[in-house]
């Protein structure tokens, strides 16, 4: 069997050259051992207590929805089912073509980012879409789970391999069939481009290195040195160094041998995984692989699960998306209300030095935040003042005098201010940029590190979901433990990530954060409509391997006595509110 490698995208958000290259594949046969494993993925997600998280303090006037007692148990929760209702896997013969090409300029980068999916409406029927939805919004009967772009082979071995996932195993958007050592034959042995999935260090070669191949199960991996593969697959050269540094940097805090081998595991393999294509650990792989690819095709950065436990946890079971989905009535909510209308009449002003667009001659997102957003009369007749947090050149959002319990919005430029994709307020609109780890936190369920340094006033991610209307009593029917609450834009919406969202639904709870939710007033197109959107930043640096979180709850609701003791951290004196406190 001939090699044969190209130049290929990656999937890490890096340069156009990434993973790729073919390679002749040994076959070895060995026994296949399947491990038993913990198969209850809900009490994988569970968190320090069933709470809706606010996306900002509110003053009384907006009370937050109260979370249901803890002793219910999440083990009723039939996640698969509640999946089946709004989601489900659509893989088809796939495609080469990626969303998003790096190697464009400008002119052709603002044409494509103009032209990106805004949101996806589900519970509709797609033939009615021209008369009502805008364009760039989707439209489906159930969200479609697809297997992104550009991994073709995957495609090739979801209609193909005679591997198979176990039902147990079976997740929205991965794979269930792969090829494996007996498909060689058939499959293997032709000239085409093997992408390269994964790659693994040698313990002991430094200069070598396991290939995992998208498609292919782990027992089909090749052993190359570096100079095989370094000039077609940078970008996954480049992630697989991120992790190590993470990896590197995580083992200096673990405590214990079995943790720092479980640590080696993530970076070298061992026999365990390496023979075992069952194995969870391979799940997580494709998790990680499938999500960043998503995000490499829209211009995101990489994502990558981790759990270093040797009885490996089931990952959370959700729906993956990077934009806003609803469904037709929540839609006509949002293009109905007021605050999307067009401002034309705002390029007679000039924002000047105190905007840091590009075109500040041109800005309107001041005098949109002064007719919109600056101040409000509550329910007992007092005027609140917004703060209007602005980013500086380098896109850092100016945090002076941040407080928790401060009235806050970020508003981003438009094609109305005259600027391009590159300007310094658009960082939500250009997304997550940093690399993440979806990590297990053990009792805490799975968190949130990142593998780069992040500022303070940086942006990290945007919170994506299912965008819902509150209704009374509706914490009893559902979990709302993923519910950011709207304050701005709509008090009467929030955006839960339960079924489907991305890796923001992660965020774990501290009593002393370092990162907060501010809502923000952001399209990129004037004629686009207004969705409601959700924006995570940091509130101090945050360091590679330390867990990014935010706070639940107003920290008035901490004081009390009585609730879930917090385990943000091994000192923390405050106890978390449920449903009966409330109550009392």
């Amino acid at each position: 069997m001939s090699k044969q490698r190209i130049r290929v995208e990656s999937s890490t958000g890096s340069e156009s050259d990434g993973p790729g290259g073919t390679n002749q594949r040994p076959i070895k046969r060995a026994r296949v051992t399947v491990v038993e494993v913990d198969r209850d993925d809900r009490k994988t997600n569970r968190r320090t207590t069933k709470s809706p998280r606010m996306v900002q303090a509110k003053p009384p006037q907006v009370a937050p929805q109260q979370p249901p007692n803890l002793s219910d148990s999440e083990e009723d929760i039939d996640v698969n089912a509640l999946l089946a209702q709004i989601a489900e896997n659509h893989f088809d013969n796939g495609t080469d073509e990626t969303t998003v090409a790096r190697n464009l300029t400008v002119e052709q980068m603002n044409d494509k980012f103009a032209k990106m999916t805004i949101a996806t409406i589900i519970n509709a029927d797609p033939s009615r879409k021209r008369s009502m939805a805008a364009p760039k919004v989707q439209m489906f009967k159930k969200f479609l789970c697809r297997i992104p772009n550009g991994c073709i082979e995957a495609n090739n071995g979801q209609r193909f391999g005679s591997w198979h996932r176990d039902a147990a195993l079976e997740y929205p958007g991965i794979p269930t069939r792969k090829f494996c050592e007996k498909d060689m034959n058939q499959y293997g042995k032709t000239d085409k481009n093997w992408l390269i999935q994964t790659i693994f260090s040698h313990p002991t070669a430094r200069n070598q290195f396991w290939l995992y191949y998208v498609g292919w199960t782990c027992k089909t991996m090749c052993l190359e040195k570096l100079s095989a593969f370094d000039s077609t697959a940078s970008g996954m050269i480049t992630l697989m160094r991120l992790r190590n540094e993470f990896l590197s940097r995580l083992k200096r805090t673990l405590k214990t041998p079995e943790l720092k081998s479980l640590a080696d595991r993530e970076k070298f393999l061992d026999d365990t995984v390496k023979t075992n294509p069952d194995h969870i650990f391979w799940l997580y792989q494709d998790m990680s692989f499938f999500h960043a690819k998503i995000h490499h095709n829209e211009g995101l950065g990489p994502v990558l699960y981790m759990c270093l436990r040797e009885d490996m946890k089931l990952p959370p079971k959700y729906a993956y998306t990077t934009v806003n989905v609803m469904n037709i009535e929540i839609y006509q909510i949002c293009v109905k209300n007021s605050v999307g209308r067009r401002f034309t009449s705002l390029r007679l002003g000039v924002a000047g030095q105190f905007t840091a667009c590009e075109k500040p001659d041109t800005c309107q997102c001041n005098m949109k935040f002064e007719q919109l957003f600056a101040s409000y009369t509550d329910s007992d007749g007092t005027v609140i003042r917004r703060k209007n947090r602005q980013p500086n050149k380098e896109g850092i959002l100016d945090l002076e005098g941040f407080e928790y319990e401060e009235e806050r919005i970020v508003i981003e430029c438009s094609d109305g201010c005259g600027c391009s994709y590159n300007c310094p307020r658009r960082q939500l609109q250009r997304g997550q940029q940093k690399f993440l780890v979806i990590f297990y936190e053990g009792d805490r369920g799975f968190g949130i590190r990142p593998g780069e340094f992040i500022k303070r006033g940086e942006f990290i991610m945007e919170y994506v979901g299912e965008i819902l209307a509150l209704k009374q009593g509706d914490y009893l029917n559902r979990d709302v433990s993923y519910d950011a609450k709207l304050t701005v834009f709509d008090n009467n919406l929030v955006i839960s990530s339960a079924r489907l969202g991305n890796v923001a639904r992660f965020l774990g709870h501290a009593c002393q954060p370092n990162a907060t939710f501010i809502e923000a007033y952001s399209r990129k197109c004037e004629t686009d409509p207004l969705f409601p959107r959700i924006g995570v930043y940091a509130t101090s640096d945050i360091k590679i391997g330390e867990e990014v979180t935010i706070s639940y709850f107003h920290p008035s609701q901490l004081l009390g006595s009585t609730g879930i003791k917090c385990s943000c951290r091994e000192d923390c004196p405050n106890f978390l509110p449920t449903a009966d406190d409330a109550d009392e």
